[in-house]
């Protein structure tokens, strides 16, 4: 099926679901990318060609039978538009609020690194800049995934194993342990993936625990400093406000929800803090997200909802097997 996709404002690269409530971080290339390294002067290569390619060093042509063959690229809007997908709503939680300002401490920390990078060249400066920082966001996703894991596997009873010496884990486990059985909880579900095709998003839900009184909804937050820590337990409002939306969302994909509530955690002494969420608040946030799923579809100029009632929208597997 040929499908016309309109020209978007920007292609970012964006966490995505299909109308199923799967994933879809990755879509196939239009051409497949070989990578390896030439067999005379060993420089790295990348090519979409099938024969052999020519290195661009030192002209020797080599065979690409043998490199590693990358199908696959990260999904962007414009595959969102192309497949028709959902947009997440983490992404949704935060469209077109301007970030917390730096801290003291990033400010410094990140002065010293553009310092430390100095190059005399500017591109070549702005090229070790960029792929440093890159680098350190990088690190603090795969920090902020790790800990999820942990968190799942804890609940989920597989007992994982701390890495000796990982403050952070060792004190928030436990903790998250004591809240669940204080709470009573007789069912829990981690990490579930939900769509809902009518109101636009999709998401994964960190926490459900249902007992015998209610039903409840938590939102770990992983990645937060002393400061940020600090703040959100304390009820800071501009601090709660994307969260609010966040669980005011999953709420409305997972439904019957009680209770929600937010919970950070330092990612420096593995302190944990529960916040609930007030209803009031709740919707409140729940109208400001739809609010931002009809904004965000607007200006990427589709609308995955029209191209799921057309039956346009595709699935994840059947996207995979795309050529």
């Amino acid at each position: 099926m040929k499908i016309k996709v309109p020209a978007l404002r920007s292609a970012e690269s964006i966490h995505a679901y299909d109308f199923e409530g799967t994933p879809v971080p990755r879509v196939p290339r239009a051409k497949p990318i070989r990578h390896g390294f030439c067999e005379n002067c060993r420089n790295a290569m990348s090519t979409t060609a099938r024969a052999a390619t020519g290195c661009r060093e030192c002209g020797r042509k080599n065979s690409v039978e043998a490199f590693e063959v990358d199908r696959f690229v990260p999904t962007t809007t414009a595959h969102m538009a192309k497949y028709g997908l959902f947009v997440s709503v983490s992404r949704v939680a935060t469209y077109g609020e301007a970030p917390f300002d730096l801290t003291k401490w990033a400010k410094d920390r990140l002065a010293n690194y553009v310092m430390d990078s100095y190059r005399v060249n500017r591109t070549a400066w702005m090229q070790n800049i960029n792929s440093g920082l890159n680098a350190m966001e990088n690190g603090a996703s795969e920090r902020g995934t790790s800990v999820h894991s942990y968190i799942q596997k804890t609940l989920d009873g597989d007992d994982p194993i701390v890495p000796a010496g990982d403050v952070t884990l060792e004190e928030c486990l436990p903790a998250i342990v004591r809240w669940v059985n204080d709470y009573g909880f007789l069912d829990v579900e981690t990490e579930r993936c939900y769509c809902d095709p009518v109101l636009g998003m999709a998401g994964t839900v960190d926490f459900v625990g249902t007992s015998p009184d209610q039903t409840v909804i938590a939102d770990f937050k992983t990645k937060m400093n002393p400061k940020a820590f600090a703040e959100m337990a304390r009820g800071s409002q501009s601090r709660l406000w994307a969260p609010t939306k966040q669980l005011a969302a999953y709420a409305a994909l997972r439904g019957g929800i009680d209770s929600a509530y937010v919970v950070p955690i330092c990612n420096t002494t593995g302190d944990v803090a529960w916040t609930e969420i007030h209803p009031d608040k709740l919707r409140k946030g729940k109208k400001a997200v739809l609010a931002s799923v009809d904004a965000f579809y607007a200006n990427m100029q589709f609308d995955p909802r029209e191209m799921h009632a057309d039956g346009k929208s595709m699935r994840q597997a059947d996207i995979i097997k795309t050529p």
